[in-house]
């Protein structure tokens, strides 16, 4: 318990009072007290024959200026302004043991040291002990007094409701007296003053309420000096030393009655009950009679005065409604219509706009039903009209047919008229909104996507150790095995299929953006002669394969192993779209922004220089309404067992995990053609990194990190294979305490996600500190958050999982000198 009264209830000197320490205290009384701490609503308990007071933070605005002093007050002491009320009610509830209720009761609280009106929804219920026990009272209360008070006053707007044009000042009285006559709180006594023409005295009474001759006499003038002497038409008047009926307030409020051309035509006096706060409550109750009265008296003046400038106006607003009416944003559309269901609308007029939403001409519309601006197998319409009919009106999305027969996403409101010769109207305004519904389904396919790629990125990470155990075993198998045997030749193909499950990991994980990109500078030209071969096979005999290559083209940053899986996912469709032969043309080009084709969903490249790598094919093409979503993860258009629907997202996720992008179009019959564009490399990652390599690992020592104990044990024996002299760790900590007792390596083979809140980047970091020129290989099959991106991982390489003993020995040696 943290709140301010539950800190009152732990510190509070209760051995000092009645009910003595909380230690004694009855474990029932406990039980509520904490309850009603731990409550949003206001909640009030009084304990023992003195009714001890503990409430909660709720109850402390109906305290007010009382509270923290009342914390732990008997209640007969905080209560005296209403303890006629509150002292029998609690011995009622005592004696009886039964609940009392009450619903908007005025209580006359002194909040801020004077008896004010209060209105409350409360109850009062015993606390009873198992045994029998009255132990207290627990009041649960709820505030009203706004709605009470609200509600009273509503009267005073129906001031000018149904006056005719002849109605006269005397008329607007005589309705001003009954309303203000039931509303004894606010008007405990009023009289309404006729003013001199010229002199603004104030003369006769016009009529007055709950007052006397007398009285009525004495207050005339003390209202006409506070306007005087005040800078508004609303002031207080001071009502000392009159003899005045007790029930009232100290003040009154002298309120300037004005008409037409702000000519004063009367002085309301308003004298309110003593409960009615002056200062704050009842001020803003003066301003809206006045406000209400003003308003209406000056609309019946300027009626009969100036009928003929009203006939001009309502001229005027008539051409100004004409205006609105065909330059507004929204569409709007007038119907006629019996304001049944089953019947028909005719379309009466409708603005520009609507006819530019709905394709029409403005001639084409007038006249047209209803029906022909729905599809027909909409129910959404019907229900529409169903709920206007009911209610008279209509708020809700709609979806519109136009005139080309295209959906139009719309937000509409209709209301039905009733004419004053008994006909219907309907008067519908239309919204477009389909750039909102549009942004709204973007919105749902970016959470969409981000559950699929976290999905990707755990199931990757744990096969991917799977997959390294496995290759290395197969690897071991092959090594024992008669090579042409039956044997190795069933290695040889678990092992192409395991390199093959690796390849589909990493895909996934680049879509997922989730895999630690080995980037380098790749010359495209070179790169495309290396895989002309396998492009070929991949293509099939009866496609033909042209490759362009613009001389003297940049290297461009990428991932040999994601581009080839790239390259290969793009051929493979290009040979899927040309059935019966076709060409593929590949073509590299350095990328001029200007001509470069557009992205399909916005995505804007950032500044920089970059190289591309063009692929189109002469097959059918791509269908239009598909264009929009060939990148959608799992999406296809080919036949069950020919495509999971990844490889263009895969594709996409790569390019855009690069920094690049990948940039598609096509036509029905014309082919399609697809641009990758990578960043180009810098001058100094092209510097040739030229120097010998040490061909074997004898004499080497290095600490494998690896929590995964199938896939350290498997490691472990490719090191060995290798030549190394071979320490393993569980994890970073391990690690770390190894290397700090004294251990000497040569190189660190760490993985990356691993238990104990330190990754392997961490602990290369950490190594790195300490042991400046220690060699550090980072091995992943999961990169969370891109954390071995090139920029974030500088001074580490990346070996990605499942590696062979070849690629394991590769990198490894790299980093170990000459014999």
């Amino acid at each position: 318990m943290d709140s301010s009264n539950s800190r009152l209830l732990e510190t509070y000197p209760w051995q000092e009072t009645p009910l003595g320490s909380p230690e004694t205290w009855h474990p029932d009384m406990k039980a509520i007290i904490r309850m009603s701490m731990a409550s949003g609503f206001p909640v009030y308990s009084a304990w023992g024959k003195d009714f001890i007071q503990v409430y909660n933070d709720a109850y402390n605005p109906i305290l007010g200026d009382k509270h923290p002093e009342s914390f732990g007050m008997p209640a007969r002491e905080c209560w005296q302004e209403i303890w006629s009320f509150l002292g029998p009610a609690f011995e009622k509830v005592l004696t009886t043991r039964q609940e009392l209720s009450f619903s908007r009761s005025l209580l006359p609280l002194a909040k801020k040291g004077i008896p004010e009106e209060c209105y409350f929804d409360f109850s009062y219920s015993p606390v009873l002990t198992a045994e029998g026990e009255t132990l207290g009272v627990v009041s649960i209360a709820t505030e009203r007094t706004s709605a009470v008070v609200a509600k009273r006053r509503q009267a005073i707007f129906n001031l000018d409701s149904g006056l005719a044009d002849d109605t006269s000042l005397e008329d607007l009285t005589k309705r001003l007296h009954a309303i203000l006559e039931p509303n004894e709180m606010d008007c405990a006594a009023a009289a309404l003053y006729s003013v001199d023409e010229h002199t603004s005295n104030p003369e006769g009474e016009i009529c007055k309420l709950r007052l006397d001759e007398s009285m009525a006499r004495t207050l005339r003038p003390l209202a006409a000096q506070a306007l005087r002497n005040g800078s508004e038409d609303i002031e207080p008047v001071p009502l000392d030393g009159l003899d005045t009926d007790p029930s009232w307030a100290d003040s009154a409020h002298a309120i300037a009655l004005r008409g037409h051309n702000d000519r004063l035509r009367g002085i309301l006096i308003l004298v309110p009950h003593k409960l009615v706060p002056i200062a704050g409550s009842h001020s803003a109750f003066a301003h809206s009679v006045a406000a209400r009265f003003n308003s209406t008296l000056q609309a019946v003046e300027t009626r009969q005065s100036e009928i003929g400038k009203v006939h001009q106006e309502k001229a005027e607003q008539e051409t100004l409604y004409q205006f609105l009416f065909d330059n507004i944003g929204d569409g709007v559309v007038y119907l006629s219509t019996s304001g049944a269901v089953v019947d028909d609308e005719i379309v009466l007029a409708a603005n520009p706009r609507a006819c530019r939403m709905l394709g029409y001409r403005p001639d084409e519309v007038i006249g047209k039903s209803r029906s022909e601006f729905f599809f027909p197998q909409d129910q959404s319409a019907r229900a529409a009209l169903v709920e206007r009919s009911k209610h008279g009106f209509y708020v809700g999305e709609l979806t519109f047919r136009t005139k080309d027969g295209d959906s139009l996403e719309t937000e509409v409101t209709s209301n039905l008229v009733t004419l004053r010769n008994g006909e219907t109207r309907a008067l519908t305004i239309i919204r477009d909104i389909s750039h909102r519904a549009a942004l709204e389904r973007e919105r749902a396919e970016r959470v969409r996507l981000e559950t699929i790629e976290n999905l990707t990125g755990g199931l990757a990470h744990d096969f991917n150790n799977l997959l390294t155990v496995i290759v290395g075993s197969l690897e071991a198998l092959q090594d024992d095995l008669q090579e042409g045997s039956g044997d190795h030749k069933l290695a040889s193909s678990a092992m192409f299929a395991a390199e093959r499950a690796g390849g589909l990991t990493n895909q996934l994980l680049a879509y997922s953006r989730r895999q630690a990109l080995v980037t380098r500078p790749i010359d495209l030209n070179a790169f495309l002669n290396e895989v002309k071969p396998l492009l070929y096979s991949t293509l099939s005999e009866i496609n033909h394969l042209v490759i362009d290559k613009e001389q003297d083209c940049p290297a461009c940053t990428a991932d040999s192993a994601q581009l080839t899986t790239t390259l290969f996912n793009l051929v493979a469709n290009a040979r899927d779209a040309m059935p019966e032969g076709g060409c593929l043309r590949l073509r590299t080009f350095r990328v001029d922004p200007e001509k470069l084709l557009p992205a399909r969903d916005s995505h804007e490249l950032s500044p920089g220089a970059y190289v591309g790598l063009r692929v189109k094919d002469d097959g059918f093409g791509i269908e239009p309404e598909v264009l929009d979503r060939i990148f959608e993860p799992f999406f296809t258009t080919k036949e069950v067992g020919k495509g999971s629907g990844l490889g263009l997202s895969m594709v996409q996720g790569f390019m855009r995990q690069l920094g690049g992008d990948v940039r598609l179009t096509s036509e029905r019959g014309q082919g399609t053609m697809i641009e990758l564009v990578f960043p180009a490399a810098s001058e100094v990652e092209n510097i040739s990194q030229s120097g010998t390599r040490r061909t074997s690992a004898r004499g080497g020592k290095l600490l494998l990190v690896e929590d995964n104990d199938l896939v350290r044990e498997q490691t472990r024996l490719m090191l060995e294979q290798i030549g190394f002299a071979t320490v393993t760790a569980e994890n970073a900590q391990d690690a770390l305490h190894q290397m700090e007792k004294g251990l000497s390596v040569d190189l660190v083979l760490t993985d990356m996600v691993m238990p104990g809140g330190r990754s392997g980047l961490q602990l290369a970091k950490d190594l790195r500190k300490t042991h400046p020129d220690l060699p550090i290989v980072i091995t992943t099959g999961h990169d969370p958050g891109a954390a071995l991106s090139p920029d974030r991982a500088r001074g580490f390489e990346v070996l990605r999982k499942p590696y062979t003993r070849n690629s394991l020995a590769e990198t490894l040696l790299r980093h170990l000198p000459e014999n």
